[in-house]
């Protein structure tokens, strides 16, 4: 079959699945506080997480559409297929951890930030924002892999994000991952507009967001995740107008 002919069958296929979800899910910012923190949590984040998978997907699509000469790139159709299967990834895990068969496994650490920098690599290019990893081939961790990717892509959307509107003219996202004391050390930095050091606990409680028409979840859960799922915790360390460095220590 010809790599056309494929991109087409994908689209098609993708935006049954994407109406489908649009459908289903409710808007950022739009869901009614349940009584059951972790319960809200849950859903906002799966929501805030999805957003990212199913954009980058469809922004390759559009490509695609516009640009038929792009249908034989594999790189464009390599980051359809990695978005696609992330957002299926994250429905099954939610599915997985309501039927509690979520299971720990080894995984390279370096793949699972190179799967992260594939999803959002759309956003980072269309807004002139270099993404740099810096990461050992033999670095790996024995845990929930898909989590822990969730906790990444949620990360760097916000270093992302933050960077958009900060206007610099340099925006750089740096992704480091050692090992240090037995523990893995993975840090996400960006040169944005720095935070409060008043405000760099807040971040991190239930509901709390700087942005509109956003739920305030996604630091929440990454918190909550890497406290409850990996036993680790979560540091910040900030300059105003210089840079923001979230460290994960699991």
């Amino acid at each position: 079959m010809k790599s056309s002919l494929i991109s087409k069958e994908l689209k098609i296929h993708f935006r049954k699945y994407e109406i489908s979800l649009n459908n289903t899910l409710p808007k950022k910012g739009s869901i009614d506080k349940p009584s059951n923190k972790q319960d809200y949590s849950l859903t906002s984040s799966l929501i805030h997480d999805l957003a990212t998978p199913l954009s980058s997907a469809r922004a390759a699509f559009m490509v695609l559409e516009k640009y038929p000469a792009f249908q034989t790139d594999n790189k464009i159709l390599s980051a359809c297929k990695t978005s696609v299967e992330s957002a299926v990834d994250i429905i099954d895990n939610m599915r997985s951890f309501q039927n509690r068969k979520v299971k720990k496994l080894q995984f390279s650490i370096l793949e699972s930030i190179t799967k992260v920098s594939t999803i959002t690599n759309n956003q980072s290019i269309r807004k002139d924002i270099t993404v740099n990893i810096q990461c050992e081939d033999s670095l790996s961790y024995f845990g929930y892999k898909n989590i822990f990717e969730r906790i990444l892509l949620n990360l760097v959307n916000n270093a992302i994000e933050e960077l958009d509107e900060s206007k610099k003219e340099s925006k750089c996202i740096c992704i480091k991952a050692f090992n240090s004391k037995q523990k893995v050390v993975i840090s996400i930095r960006d040169n944005g507009r720095g935070i409060e050091h008043t405000k760099i606990k807040e971040m991190l409680s239930f509901g709390y967001t700087s942005k509109k028409l956003h739920t305030g979840q996604g630091l929440y859960f990454v918190k909550e995740m890497v406290e409850k799922k990996f036993k680790g915790k979560i540091l910040i360390d900030s300059k105003q107008t210089q840079y923001t460095e979230v460290f994960l220590i699991l």
